[in-house]
């Protein structure tokens, strides 16, 4: 009979599998990731059973051997399985035999040598000649021969010695390659060999990607192993670093990379570092990722740091958020660990509390509060729709097996699983319908019905179960109108709902509208904050009466008595605008200065009237501050690199300092920086002290600074829109519509967008749901839509179309104050992305 390639996997009793048996598994799988090794032995003995203790654990070289022979006649057969190449030049035999009334070995039927008293039957185990046990079991679950020679067979066996010694573990074996696709697994009922739906599971250090029904795939990533001796924590069941997550969307998956988290397309290209360590845990390897229910964050763990939020486009790489667990006692002294982070759709966290003693308890984190939600239970895990919740805990024998509970942790406690081997890492499917868990003691990946109840799939020599997501459609979609008016109207149709209609699902109802010229910008660039501010469309009309087509919008989105912002004075709007908008009994409010800078400053004292963080941008031009107004933050203009007296008496009432409750500066574009710099230098700004900073946002173009100001203000969004750089009225409406809805303004030459700016698109990928095109082809040409749609979404899954009123939307966004979602406190102060806050003295 000749050798096969052996996988050997020996692990400590009914735990998860070690770093050094992952490493040989890793040694000996095929290079390709794809099918199992052609033939497995997995040992796992007791402490006790000196034959195997050295075995147990322990790094085993590549190279070892087995070789499977049998002996069949008419009335009886035997196989054993014989093991070469073990260290210290070790041997491991395990010899099935039966010999009950001569009747030979059958496949699908179990052997208990107890039932047979006396009759010399197997399992017999002998390691250099060791001597037989008292007594075992073992089920066939596969055997075939030709010719006299055994050319398929599994089995899995126990036995105990005459000191109470136990050895467990699995042969599997094909004499011509790797086993048949639907070949018993070895489990106790053997389980359908491959997965019922598409997954995602670790082989060694190599992600796989499974299409479907086989129980190989495509490798997508390679994961760390653990360092070399380490030892997982003293709970039921331990984490590892290997863990995956898909987003939302089916984009990208997230996994382990060393030191940090990457993301990687379905097809494994793309790759992108999305999590590294933050200050003061540089090298931290963080595991374990959950993403949110939008796909716009992430969390993860490390040991020294605790659970820590990132963006997933990478944009917070080396600055996450991380998370206030609670009070020290809660967290560093009956938590000696923080493990299996989960995510609901109300953004609220479950994790894993590793105690001192005693298993591991589940608890919840929610609006900044960290509570006790299930005792006794490990990697905790919500279902796709929040209702319940899957958990491993021991049963009365001391196996760990799946429960699961009612997302309050109190109702409806059921035990989902029997297995004898154990049950661990639970993964919900994506309905809901299923659950996939690993079988410690045999590295296999099983499911089960969400239910409970006989297995529908398996997975071989698998680990870290984690159902793929089928990627969904994402949209390029136009904003448009014959001319700027209805373009403003379109951009205002797809946020908001008609008045009243609180049951538009997909739309919200407007607090106001902010009106503007259509013919300058100069009264406008502080529009688009107000915009976003007040949960309001912007609209254009001309200087001298009310555009028609406006007129029917606003009494769409507002009922009488709502309030319409006028940007300018009456030479900007006239009064006939004004008395046009009273006939219809709307509060018309004029937010008015002298000149443009003086109109930016009344306009900013309503966004906030004590802001954190202010935006200064030159008001001589649009894109500067355009970029900045889809934040919502107020945006003060300077004339191009001169400070106006208007901005500078506004910032002299400013304590530039956000370390003392003060606001923060931040410059968009180089003419602005200077105009602060010289104006602070010049004692315009007299009650500020000899000191401040301020964080410089200019690129090279308006298209870098634009891409620069995204970058800071805006991680891991479901919309993002792109404006020709060339003119100003599409970015007026569409900055204020893209800011609603969370995402940045992005500025484009018409001839094609920058390598950099598709890079920045590509790494929103996670979450993106819409490109939204700001103006027609005339504005934006079709080629602007081509390249977008070759970047946010998988290919063919990116559809090239118009969102209609009422029709697709992203989805659901960030509902603020109920998750630590860090765009929020970078909202509010902006974030090193950018550059670094940098001194000016006077």
């Amino acid at each position: 009979m000749r050798a096969q390639r052996l996988s050997v996997i020996a692990v400590g009793t009914l735990t998860a599998l070690g770093p050094s048996v992952m490493s040989a598994l890793a040694a000996t799988s095929p290079a390709s990731a794809g099918d199992p090794p052609a033939t497995e032995v997995a040992v796992d003995s007791s402490p006790t059973d000196y034959p195997v203790v050295n075995w147990t654990g322990q790094a085993v070289p590549p190279g070892q051997t087995v070789a499977v022979s049998g002996v069949q006649n008419a009335s009886t057969s035997e196989v054993t399985a014989n093991v070469s190449g073990l260290p210290g030049g070790a041997t491991f035999s395990v010899m099935f035999a039966n010999a009950e009334n001569g009747a030979p070995l059958a496949a699908g039927t179990t052997y208990n040598n107890a039932t047979y008293a006396g009759s010399g039957t197997a399992p017999v185990l002998e390691l250099n000649g060791g001597s037989e046990y008292q007594t075992g079991s073992f089920t066939i679950d596969q055997l075939a021969w030709s010719g006299g020679a055994v050319t398929q067979f599994e089995a899995h066996f126990r036995a105990v010695g005459f000191t109470g010694q136990t050895v467990q573990g699995l042969v599997r074996y094909n004499a011509t390659g790797p086993a048949p696709v639907g070949a018993p697994t070895g489990l106790p009922p053997a389980a359908p060999s491959g997965s019922i739906a598409p997954i995602t599971f670790r082989r060694g250090q190599a992600v796989i990607s499974n299409p479907g029904r086989g129980t190989g795939g495509t490798q997508i990533a390679t994961v760390p192993l653990p360092a070399s001796g380490s030892t997982p924590p003293a709970s039921t069941t331990a984490g590892d670093t290997g863990r995956t997550a898909w987003t939302p969307l089916g984009t990208r998956l997230l996994s382990t990379s060393g030191p940090g988290i990457s993301s990687v397309r379905p097809d494994g290209t793309g790759r992108q570092k999305v999590a590294t360590g933050i200050a003061g845990d540089e090298n931290a390897l963080y595991s374990e990722p959950a993403v949110s229910p939008d796909g716009s964050f992430m969390v993860a763990f490390t040991p020294d740091t605790g659970l820590v939020s990132f963006a997933t486009d990478g944009s917070q790489a080396g600055h996450g958020y991380v998370l206030p667990l609670g009070p020290a006692s809660t967290r560093d002294v009956n938590c000696q660990g923080d493990e299996f982070p989960s995510i609901a759709p109300d953004y609220s966290v479950i994790l894993q509390c590793d105690k001192v003693t005693g298993p591991p308890d589940t608890y919840r984190f929610s609006n900044g509060t960290t509570s006790l939600l299930i005792a006794n239970a490990a990697q905790a895990a919500y279902s796709p729709d929040g209702t319940r919740i899957v958990f491993v805990r021991n049963d009365a024998n001391g196996v760990p097996q799946l429960f699961s509970v009612g997302a309050d942790g109190r109702t409806g406690l059921t035990q989902i699983t029997q297995e004898q081997n154990g049950a661990t890492k639970p993964a919900w499917s994506p309905d809901g319908r299923y659950l996939a868990y690993e079988n410690p003691v045999f590295n296999e990946i099983v499911e089960i019905p969400a239910g409970g109840g006989a297995a529908v799939g398996s997975i071989p020599d698998a680990d870290d179960p984690t159902w793929t997501v089928s990627p969904a459609t994402t949209h390029v979609v136009r904003e448009w109108g014959p001319d700027r008016h209805a373009t403003a109207i379109a951009a205002s149709q797809l946020n908001f709902a008609n008045h009243g209609d609180t049951a538009d699902p997909k739309r919200a109802q407007a607090g106001a509208v902010v009106l503007a010229r259509d013919d300058n910008f100069a009264d406008a660039l502080g529009g688009s904050a107000l915009a976003v501010h007040e949960n309001a469309p912007l609209l254009v009309t001309p200087t001298g009466s009310l555009n028609a087509g406006v007129a029917a919008e606003i009494s769409r989105v507002l009922a009488p008595g709502g309030k319409v912002y006028l940007l300018g004075g009456t030479s900007a709007l006239s009064p006939a605008v004004a008395q046009a908008l009273a006939a219809k009994h709307y509060q018309v409010e004029r937010l008015a200065g002298d000149t443009r800078y003086g109109t930016a400053v009344a306009i900013a004292r309503v966004v906030d009237p004590h802001p954190r963080t202010v935006i200064i941008a030159t008001g001589a031009d649009f894109p500067d501050a355009l970029s900045a107004g889809a934040t919502g933050l107020p945006v003060l203009l300077t004339e191009g690199a001169t400070m106006p007296p208007d901005t500078a008496a506004y910032l002299n009432g400013l304590n530039p300092d956000p370390s003392s409750g003060g606001t923060q500066l931040i410059t968009v574009g180089g003419p602005g920086d200077k105009a602060l710099i010289a104006g602070y230098q010049n004692h315009e700004m007299p009650r500020w002290p000899s000191q401040i900073s301020r964080l410089p946002l200019a690129g090279s173009t308006r298209y870098a600074t634009s891409m620069m100001v995204a970058q800071t203000f805006f991680s891991g969004e479901t919309d993002a829109a792109v404006a020709t750089g060339l003119s100003w009225p599409d970015a007026l409406s569409g900055g204020a519509m893209v800011g609603h809805r969370g995402g940045p303004l992005l500025l484009t030459n018409p001839s094609g967008m920058s390598p950099a700016l598709l890079a920045y698109l590509g790494g929103e990928s996670a979450s993106l749901y819409a490109l939204h095109l700001l103006g027609g082809p005339a504005a934006l040409p079709n080629v602007i839509a081509q390249q977008g749609a070759g970047v946010i979404g998988v290919p063919g899954h990116v559809s090239i179309d118009s969102l209609e009123p009422g029709g697709v939307v992203p989805l659901a966004a960030h509902i603020a104050g109920e998750s630590p979602k860090a765009t929020d406190a970078r909202r509010q102060s902006g974030s090193t992305a950018g550059g670094r806050p940098q001194a000016v003295r006077q």
